[in-house]
């Protein structure tokens, strides 16, 4: 493995594993490594189901992440990868809920790993994308800007956060494999995916049309306390050259970064 990750180090691996359901975040990182088709030779797009036509280096794989960890293993017999990109998310009723199952469909779970695919044994990088949950966004009001070295939200009194939980999935099965992991911390983000509307871009371009088709005045969308404030955005594309540079860079290994626009 030591001499893996030199090699790795000297310069960029040729396959990389792209795995998400292909919404905003996991499209635009498809689209940043297509782009460069000499250094990332083979791309796997991993999803449910395949929405839109890919460049010739990317191949789609149908993945269901809710399954169980033998049918997982059994999707995943022929891809290798020493790279992956996770952006999936799936909610849920409740925040317990969200960190079990968000948990169980993180492709490094511990019993994954023993499950008798190649996917798993040849990583050597994995980029995990969170959120501004990260920062207890959904439970309070946060500042601004936020910063990697802001406190977890946890406590007696708080509920679980399932973005702390893959965090923690991901080092400890990193320290036993010996691979690298970055971890991004996107805000509000902006981008678009073919039948995703979750996403304030796509809301407010809904709502500015039909105020427009009305030729009335749009009234501001949201609260007053929203209206007085400030908050940061992440541009999907933008957020993709980020992890794509930064899975080339041996000394972004093993850190978190808060990845925004930088306006407000």
């Amino acid at each position: 493995m030591d001499e893996l990750k030199e090699g790795f180090r000297g310069g960029p691996p040729t396959k990389r594993a792209p795995c998400d359901k292909l919404g905003i975040l996991g499209r635009e990182i498809v689209a940043a490594l297509s782009k460069d088709s000499s250094t990332w030779t083979t791309v796997h797009a991993l999803s449910r189901s395949q929405k839109e036509d890919y460049p010739s280096q990317v191949k789609h794989d149908t993945i269901d992440l809710t399954g169980d960890v033998e049918k997982m293993a059994k999707q995943l017999q022929g891809v290798e990868a020493e790279c992956v990109f996770f952006a999936a998310y799936l909610a849920n009723g409740s925040d317990q809920e969200d960190w079990d199952v968000n948990g169980r469909q993180c492709l490094i779970r511990p019993n994954l790993t023993t499950a008798g695919t190649g996917a798993i044994k040849k990583v050597k990088w994995f980029i995990l994308t969170t959120g501004a949950k990260q920062y207890g966004l959904q439970l309070r009001a946060i500042k601004n800007p936020m910063q990697e070295s802001d406190l977890e939200v946890v406590g007696p009194d708080r509920p679980p956060d399932f973005y702390y939980n893959l965090q923690n999935i991901i080092k400890a099965e990193a320290k036993k494999a010996s691979w690298d992991w970055v971890v991004t911390y996107p805000c509000d983000v902006l981008g678009l995916a073919k039948n995703n509307l979750m996403n304030l871009m796509s809301s407010l371009v809904i709502y500015g049309a039909v105020y427009k088709e009305q030729e009335g005045e749009m009234p501001f969308p949201g609260s007053e306390k929203f209206y007085t404030m400030c908050t940061t955005f992440t541009d999907a594309a933008l957020h993709a050259q980020f992890v794509v540079r930064a899975a080339q860079k041996p000394e972004c290994g093993n850190q978190e970064f808060n990845v925004v626009n930088g306006d407000a």
